[in-house]
């Protein structure tokens, strides 16, 4: 990433709008009860496997 790409990206999160975006997703996950625990496999990988065994 260029110096002038992280400057404008900077500016970017450091917005008011983006910061209450940021703030109300945060809330969002805290919410969440079950989170996503499959590491790198994909659902089609493990319905095809559940699907085979």
């Amino acid at each position: 990433m260029s110096e002038s790409q992280f400057k404008k990206l900077c500016i970017f999160w450091s917005s008011e709008t983006i910061q209450s975006i940021s703030k109300r997703n945060t809330q969002s996950r805290a919410t969440q009860k079950w989170r996503h625990r499959m590491g790198p496999k994909t659902f089609a990988i493990i319905r095809e496997r559940m699907v085979i065994h």
